[in-house]
């Protein structure tokens, strides 16, 4: 039989096997031994982890007869005892799926850091802090080779682009070493001799073949002023075109021309009294045609460049110091924003230019408007403008005409005849095509104004409703929304 077969090979005998009700008497009583973690006999204990045990079927017997126990014996009967359980298999602990599958993901994604808030950082800072880790690290090996008199060369890429003239292999060298170089402190020394150039907003290293050296630059600028001086004179003759023997120019192309002469003079770092003679020009230029966006930018570039690099003459400070308190006006009145920015301005300002004719000017501008001193703007400020403070002037002239019609309307009842509205209160020159669409404007083409006695006069009662609301200002070059009241 097999049980003789497997005596006579020298295995331990196996005797008859335990029917159903003694094997579940066997588990349960091996069980309780189990949770015990020795036997009655003094045996060696089991070596259980009990804190992965969840139940009998969290262990496995060796691959013999009875079942996965890995013990080299197997249990014998005795006809006393029944089966001795001291015999029965050694069992041991299956492995732990979960614990294993949790330590293979902690190496391969590691745990984050946590922030000084106390919350986990985002991929983008972690990554950020392993960046700067990975520098410190390099500089402190760096540092031990310098204590043990060892020489390393740390890679400059401002020095190396001082010596190799070759900006963007330099560049890629340090992007190679993780290194952060900042652009605005490289300086580009042109090579290009053209006149004109199409401007477009830098996205990398400027090339030297496209820039311009200072002195085409000032050639570049005669040329466009030349040209811009031709153009307005054609523009005030009535004559074709075709038939002028240089046609004129428009403002976008000298828009463009400066501001690219600009973008070349700073990435050469170039701030003298030509870059601002440039910021001067294009100023100006811009405030004749009402683009106030570029007027803000270069009327602030060439007051740093008074601050800093001590340029321009005083009659030239004091002129846009002006320009200044006008626009700081201008924006107040169209946004309704508080003064404070130009009381600031004012504060910094020394003495000599805050008594200068063009800052009093302006301040008596805004001391009228204020007060509402309308004749006193039209009469006394309006003609004796200086410089270009007549552009700011001409915006502002339709918001207080609309001011004066409404305080006409609160004042006077039933009617005001037109001919003393436009006289007294609105101070028009009905011959001038200006005044001429100013007064359309503002009356004739309002739905909302009332006319009286045969449309000779105003009706006050009815038409103030059209002059209650805030004035709407005209969109000018470098406005973005209308704001809302």
């Amino acid at each position: 039989s097999a049980l003789d077969a497997t005596a006579d090979a020298g295995q331990p005998e196996l005797g008859p096997q335990p029917g159903p009700v003694a094997g579940k008497l066997f588990r349960r009583k091996r069980r309780r031994e189990l949770r015990g973690l020795s036997t009655d006999d003094g045996e060696k204990d089991l070596a259980v982890d009990t804190a992965d045990t969840t139940g009998w079927g969290n262990y496995a017997r060796a691959e013999t007869g009875w079942g996965n126990s890995s013990a080299a014996s197997v249990g014998v009967r005795d006809d006393a005892r029944g089966w001795r359980s001291e015999d029965w298999p050694a069992l041991t602990p299956a492995p732990n799926v979960p614990t294993q599958l949790n330590a293979r993901r902690a190496q391969s994604s590691p745990a984050r850091e946590l922030g000084a808030n106390g919350k986990r950082l985002s991929k983008a800072e972690q990554r950020a802090r392993e960046k700067r880790a990975a520098r410190f690290a390099q500089a402190d090996a760096e540092d031990a080779l310098k204590s043990e008199g060892l020489t390393t060369a740390r890679f400059d890429p401002y020095a190396a682009a001082k010596q190799e003239r070759h900006i963007k292999r330099v560049l890629q060298r340090a992007h190679a070493r993780g290194e952060e170089v900042d652009l605005s402190k490289f300086t580009v020394k042109g090579t290009s001799t053209s006149l004109e150039k199409k401007y477009l907003r830098l996205t990398g290293v400027p090339d030297p073949a496209t820039v311009r050296p200072e002195p085409v630059l000032k050639a570049s600028l005669s040329m466009v002023q030349d040209r811009w001086a031709r153009s307005a004179a054609n523009m005030n003759r009535s004559v074709a075109p075709e038939e002028v023997e240089q046609p004129g120019v428009t403002y976008l192309w000298v828009c463009e021309q400066l501001k690219a002469i600009r973008q070349d003079l700073t990435v050469q770092h170039i701030k003298n009294e030509f870059a601002a003679e440039v910021y001067q020009t294009h100023a100006r230029m811009a405030l004749q045609e009402k683009d106030l966006g570029e007027f803000n930018q270069c009327q602030t570039q060439a007051k740093e460049l008074f601050d800093e690099a001590n340029v321009g003459t005083q009659a030239v400070r004091e002129e846009f110091a002006g320009y200044h308190v006008l626009y700081l006006l201008f924006i107040q009145l169209k946004y309704g924003l508080p003064s404070g920015d130009l009381a600031a301005v004012l504060a910094s300002m020394d003495e000599g230019t805050r008594g200068s004719v063009n800052v009093r000017h302006a301040l008596a501008v805004r001391s009228a408007i204020e007060q509402g001193l309308h004749a006193r703007f039209f009469k006394r400020l309006v003609p004796v403008a200086p410089g270009l403070g007549r552009c700011f002037l001409d915006l502002m002239v339709d918001y207080v005409r609309y001011e004066s019609i409404k305080v006409a309307c609160m004042a006077f009842r039933p009617s005001l005849p037109l001919e003393s509205l436009q006289r007294d209160f609105c101070h028009l020159d009905l011959s001038r095509e200006e005044d001429t669409k100013s007064w359309e404007s503002l009356v004739s083409n309002n739905p909302k104004v009332v006319l009286a006695k045969d449309d000779t006069a105003l009706d006050t009662k009815m038409s103030y409703s059209a002059f209650a609301p805030r004035f709407q200002w005209p969109v000018l070059g470098g406005d973005s929304v209308q704001r809302a009241d």
